[in-house]
């Protein structure tokens, strides 16, 4: 409890001695290896939240929270093949839900950025069947749907974004895009 209260009021030093002490206290709970791994990459540190997060999927392999953290740890060391392998293994265990989204979102992103924009449409497309009211989702649907020339989709699917978060400022400069190709 100290440790998560010293990373409410941003502590991070405090943060790191108390969840030290929880992991050495009690190093079977997967929960102390994984409040001090968030610290640390609160930090910097993502090779240590790494090897934390290890020893928390170790302890307990379905904690789908500690596969997306150390998903984005493997991100920040260069490693995206490795994230992505972590995100697959959370849609293993889930197939909806906030989990399961935030999977498919980034799986989608990373094979934008490969330029594979058929495996994106494919990860987008599910993200939008299992939560139709996420206005990122259809705004990273519509994206691709652009990408490939699909200006009829793409505006479908950017003015559902709009509508579902008329503040979402990318949805409105994707959508003036493709009006203006179209």
């Amino acid at each position: 409890m100290a440790g998560m209260k010293a990373a409410r009021a941003n502590d991070r030093v405090q943060a790191e001695r108390s969840f030290t002490e929880a992991v050495a206290y009690a190093p079977d709970e997967a929960r102390n290896w994984y409040h001090r791994a968030v610290n640390r990459l609160a930090m910097g540190d993502a090779a240590a939240a790494i090897r934390d997060l290890d020893q928390a999927i170790l302890l307990q392999p379905d904690d789908v929270h500690a596969l997306l953290r150390r998903s984005e740890a493997l991100v920040q060391l260069g490693r995206p093949w490795d994230a992505r392998r972590d995100l697959r293994q959370v849609l293993s265990h889930h197939k909806s839900g906030p989990a399961a989204e935030t999977a498919l979102l980034e799986l989608g992103r990373y094979a934008l950025k490969e330029g594979d924009r058929k495996t994106a449409l494919e990860h987008f497309d599910r993200l939008v069947s299992i939560a139709p009211l996420d206005a990122v989702a259809h705004m990273e649907r519509g994206s691709v749907h652009a990408a490939m020339q699909g200006d009829d989709e793409a505006l479908v699917d950017l003015e559902r974004a709009v509508d579902l978060d008329p503040m979402l400022e990318a949805a409105h400069a994707r959508l003036g895009v493709v009006l203006l190709r179209m």
